[in-house]
């Protein structure tokens, strides 16, 4: 077991870089209250007191900030999106994406301007892709899911 941050500003700021680097993958609150220290239901609470977010709430929009980031820089299916920011089904993506930006992924990258760079030049795509790239205007960078979630200890 982790040990205890001496504040809760510490305890957010450990949670919210443990869901950074663990984003492309599925999150378990457990995982998160061991890196902690805290219990889940306590580091739940911290969490939603501290942020006025919830930990699902949070880790979904940021998901959906690297879905809007990969959709507009890549050539990258949507369903190859949906399982690289930490989904684990393409419809349960869909529903998530449109329920937090108003528009299906097939309309967000029809309708957003495109990174021509990052269309044109597959290397360079790709090596963006493996460092994360640098954000898009307006999002948060490393973008956030209940899909994969697991509220169990």
């Amino acid at each position: 077991m982790a040990r205890r941050p001496k504040d809760h500003k510490t305890t957010i700021q450990a949670t919210i870089s443990y869901v950074t680097e663990h984003l492309h993958e599925p999150i378990l609150l457990s995982d998160i209250a061991r890196t902690t220290g805290y219990s889940a239901s306590r580091i739940s609470a911290i969490f939603k007191k501290e942020t006025g977010k919830t930990l699902e709430d949070y880790m979904l929009a940021m998901r959906v900030e690297e879905a809007k980031r990969l959709l507009a820089r890549t050539r990258l299916s949507i369903t190859e999106i949906a399982f690289e920011v930490g989904f684990n089904s393409y419809t349960r993506f869909v529903i998530a994406f449109k329920k937090r930006t108003g528009l299906s992924p097939t309309q967000f990258r029809t309708t957003t301007p495109q990174l021509d760079h990052a269309r044109e030049d597959p290397q360079r795509q790709s090596r963006d892709r493996l460092r994360g790239g640098p954000p898009l205007p307006g999002t948060i960078p490393h973008a956030t899911g209940s899909h994969g979630w697991d509220k169990k200890n």
